[in-house]
């Protein structure tokens, strides 16, 4: 009788677990980033990477255009970086790149000829975020420099802030199914992640963040008005 009831136990905390389980995958869960903001020339190579005008400002007009999009679309504001549908199917995390280092004017931009510690240790964790965390969303959206196919822009132009999106197994990909990338000319620079992901890039050669912003948006859009 005991080891009946023993049985029984076990069967019913492994249900539990497994409802648990299930109950987690099925919030749809969306990371949006937003890359490093410095002037970007299209013949620029990894060799020069500093000595470049940096726009704190519009990194902050992105994030706050992608933010109000997401409330006025009906998504929950959950704190400064999550929202979440009220039927929790989604759930929509931001991470901006970009910090303001101390003596830099918010309303013009600023020539960096090297990196203060706040901007390095933003840019760090930005690489150790995406290295620990960005298999477990479904879908990555990304809005900044395409670095000539050689990484997401997540500081300067080189190799150390610059994330290469590689994924050589299906561990790597985790759960990561769909990446938005709006850059210039990501569709060419970035093609072989179409045959591993659903994958939408763009194909002009010269775009303002202005003009990649909608993209992000309508991609967040089709997310929430998904059923």
């Amino acid at each position: 009788m005991i080891r009946l009831f023993a049985l029984i136990l076990i069967l019913l905390t492994s249900h539990v677990s497994l409802a648990e389980s299930d109950a987690s995958t099925k919030t749809k869960r969306v990371l949006v980033f937003v890359g490093y903001t410095d002037e970007e020339n299209l013949n620029e190579t990894l060799a020069h990477p500093f000595s470049k005008k940096h726009s704190f400002s519009l990194a902050y007009r992105v994030e706050l255009g992608i933010k109000r999009s997401l409330i006025d679309m009906g998504m929950n504001f959950q704190s400064d970086s999550l929202f979440l549908k009220k039927d929790n199917s989604l759930e929509v995390t931001i991470f901006n790149v970009n910090v303001l280092c101390p003596g830099e004017s918010l309303r013009e931009k600023n020539l960096r000829s090297n990196l203060c510690y706040h901007q390095i240790q933003r840019s760090e964790q930005a690489v150790k975020y995406l290295e620990r965390n960005l298999n477990k969303f479904d879908e990555f959206i990304y809005i900044g420099h395409a670095r000539k196919g050689a990484g997401l822009a997540l500081g300067p132009f080189v190799p150390e802030y610059t994330y290469p999106l590689k994924f050589y197994n299906s561990v790597d990909q985790g759960r990561l199914k769909k990446i938005v990338l709006a850059s210039c000319s990501s569709q060419s620079f970035y093609s072989p992640l179409a045959q591993r992901f659903d994958f939408v890039g763009t194909s002009d050669r010269l775009l303002l963040f202005k003009d990649l912003l909608p993209l992000v948006q309508g991609e967040l859009r089709k997310l929430i008005q998904a059923p």
